[in-house]
């Protein structure tokens, strides 16, 4: 029982934002000019931004930030000669809607691009890589000689409807049973818990994940590392339309790339680099 509690505070914070119903103040009024533009007017830039361990974490005493999109943006400021303004948490109900009335410029929470969000974002070049896996149970051989295992009507994954997890599910292993786990319920470390708990066999997940409920959880899951499953982009995204900002955070993104910013952000933060796939200079 104490190992469950733990998980459900120490997980719920690792992926809720990608989930989460939470309640938000009405959007404000769009703005009149272009990000962009005010962004030069200004010298600031405002960032919609949500705490995830590794991403960005929140001291609830000071108030001080730390993580590899906290330092991220905080050296593209600095190499830009503007300021950062952490303006508000983002919420997923409504952060696509926020971002073009203009409550903040950028989604600084490095949201997970996909084609149905694509109608509503540009996505600036990413700054690395989640490798995501199928998770079992650490004691759980039944898969490891024949991966294709997976795919049949008794085994039980655990999925959260309408997430990268289903997708998975639907389009590589189709045979499997989806044991759903309802989003308000939590983010992918309550799929993990299924797992660990017996309701289900396995599990899609990203790396970062994995390793914030192994925390609490030392040894009771195991990637499965005969597929990368998806490699999911780590990339702050623009309001449609914004594509002068989308191209200043690109040519910025490339030179903190080039010049070894990143990767050193990259290794601060994930030392024996099981987190993240990098991406390669040319």
């Amino acid at each position: 029982m104490k190992n469950i509690i733990a998980v459900l505070i120490a997980v719920t914070a690792v992926s809720y934002f990608w989930f989460s119903n939470q309640s938000v103040k009405p959007a404000a009024q769009a703005t009149n000019q272009k990000a962009f533009a005010r962004i030069m007017k200004t010298g600031e830039l405002r960032c919609g931004y949500f705490p995830m361990p590794l991403m960005l974490e929140k001291d609830p005493n000071t108030g001080a930030m730390i993580g590899v999109l906290f330092d991220y943006m905080t050296a593209l400021a600095e190499a830009a000669d503007i300021k950062i303004n952490w303006a508000e948490e983002i919420n997923l109900a409504t952060y696509t809607q926020d971002i073009t009335n203009g409550r903040y410029d950028v989604e600084c929470a490095g949201g997970w691009a996909n084609a149905l969000r694509g109608k509503h974002l540009y996505y600036v070049e990413p700054i690395a890589y989640y490798p995501v896996y199928a998770y079992v149970r650490g004691d759980d051989t039944r898969f490891d000689a024949d991966y294709e295992a997976i795919n049949k009507p008794e085994i039980k994954a655990a999925v959260l409807d309408g997430e990268t997890s289903a997708l998975i599910r639907q389009r590589r292993f189709p045979h499997t049973t989806a044991h759903e786990v309802p989003q308000m319920a939590g983010a992918p470390g309550m799929m993990l818990l299924q797992v660990t708990t017996g309701k289900a066999d396995v599990a899609f997940a990203d790396a970062a994940t994995a390793q914030e409920f192994l925390k609490s959880n030392p040894n009771s899951i195991k990637p499965l590392k005969q597929e990368t499953l998806r490699l999911i982009p780590i990339s702050v995204s623009v309001a449609r339309g914004e594509a002068d900002l989308q191209q200043f955070l690109n040519t910025a993104t490339t030179e903190m790339q080039l010049d070894g910013m990143i990767e050193r952000i990259l290794q601060k933060y994930d030392p024996a680099g099981e987190v993240f796939i990098h991406v390669q200079a040319p």
